[in-house]
């Protein structure tokens, strides 16, 4: 979404941040066009990345970065970087005492083939298989109308006896698709849980492992799914890494002998409640000019959601029902800035109360193993390994562009299949 982070003052630009997913709206031949380059003499514009790692040379067409330099390859060391994104925002409702808890394991996730389903599924089962009786609550967020989601629903219901999903929920709820519950209901879920596991094995910058950092819950994953920490705490109690996608072990691990998350320390890093000052911090830094933004400018509320979301022209809890074109145009307006004194600067969403008012205003018991999981299983392995692959190129590339005269022939060898790759795609 175009996220809305500071609006102009007199003689002083306001701040607004795109996304990845459809910044391809406002360029052409990976260049800005005349319309996103009219709204940087309003706006300072920066690029929330969505996918990580960067795989291209950032671009200085932005004024800054929602990024971290560990997830970028290429970098020549003078980018506007924030060194944070939207994971880094976690609502301080994450952060409250805990309850006794009613669930062993709790799992977040929609269905998409990298966050893999069909593994979730087959590690439950293969928990009760071993006489591993845990209480499992699945959050997965669902339509209902799309093939694979019934699927999932599918497995679930022939793979499991009534009496087993009396312990192992899946609650998949279709309303208000993908994010079906406020930040304020989920973490009472967090809160109520021994542990949080997460199936995706090639996702850096994950949200609801955030979450569960700042909850206190111990989080287990694979490794990737820790990047969000620094080294020194990604590490358990606070973190079971998953060797050899074993997720049971490290399940059991996690909630064996419950220890003291290093929570405190995650909440530093992860939590709003000390990452909108250290945005602000970075703000001034990225950005040269005379008058510092200060706190009160900037619109701070649920940036963990705000910053990622898109422009997708079907309008959901996680993007906007306007393409990114049409919303910055109406930014440009000579009367765009009146809209905003009924905004009030703790807006939980300021671009939709501003595209309201200028943009729309225009227009059995046992198990029956019975469910062929293989089937969807090779797609997920497919998905994973191609994920792999291209982690350990990245992992390869970085390195070597650290090295003198290397690091340009390195970068145009990459650039160029990389094109070829994207010609085929097109073809």
């Amino acid at each position: 979404m175009a996220c809305i982070l500071a609006i102009p003052t007199a003689g002083e630009k306001g701040l607004i941040s795109v996304t990845t997913s459809e910044v391809n709206q406002i360029t052409a031949g990976g260049r800005l066009i005349d319309e996103a380059l009219e709204i940087k003499k309003l706006y300072y514009l920066g690029l929330h990345h969505n996918w990580h790692p960067v795989d291209f040379e950032i671009s200085s067409e932005f004024d800054f970065h929602f990024l971290e330099s560990k997830d970028a390859i290429f970098l020549k060391g003078r980018e506007p970087l924030l060194e944070m994104d939207a994971c880094n925002f976690t609502p301080t409702c994450f952060s409250n005492p805990r309850n006794n808890p009613i669930w062993d394991v709790l799992i977040v996730g929609r269905t998409a083939a990298f966050k893999r389903p069909f593994k979730t599924i087959e590690t439950v089962r293969e928990l009760f298989d071993r006489g591993h009786l845990l209480k499992i609550l699945w959050i997965c967020p669902m339509d209902l109308e799309k093939p694979e989601d019934q699927s999932v629903v599918r497995a679930y219901e022939s793979m499991f006896s009534q009496s087993e999903k009396e312990l192992f929920t899946l609650l998949n709820p279709q309303a208000n698709y993908p994010f079906t519950f406020s930040r304020q209901e989920l973490s009472n879920f967090y809160l109520s849980s021994q542990s949080y596991v997460h199936f995706a094995d090639v996702e850096t910058r994950c949200r609801v492992a955030a979450y569960a950092f700042c909850a206190g819950v111990p989080v287990v994953g694979n490794s990737t799914i820790a990047n969000i920490l620094p080294n020194e705490i990604a590490i358990e109690p606070t973190f079971f890494e998953v060797k050899n996608d074993d997720y049971v072990s490290a399940i059991l691990r996690a909630i064996s002998e419950p220890m003291p998350v290093n929570q405190r320390e995650c909440i530093k890093v992860l939590s709003e409640s000390s990452s909108i000052v250290r945005l602000v911090e970075n703000l001034n830094r990225c950005i040269s000019t005379n008058n510092k933004f200060v706190r009160s400018q900037i619109y701070a509320c649920n940036l963990d959601i705000r910053l990622g979301a898109a422009h997708t022209g079907s309008k959901s809890s996680n993007s906007y029902g306007i393409d990114l074109l049409t919303f910055i145009n109406a930014l440009k307006e000579e009367n765009a800035n009146r809209y905003f004194k009924n905004i009030d600067i703790g807006s939980t969403c300021p671009e939709e109360e501003f595209g309201s008012r200028i943009v729309f205003d225009e227009a059995l018991n046992g198990s029956v193993l019975n469910f062929n999981l293989k089937k969807y299983r090779r797609a997920e392995i497919k998905v994973s390994r191609n994920g792999q692959i291209r982690f350990n190129l990245y992992k390869v590339f970085k390195l070597a562009n650290n090295v003198p005269f290397l690091g340009v022939g390195v970068r145009k060898f990459f650039n160029l299949c990389k094109a070829l790759i994207d010609s085929k795609a097109n073809l």
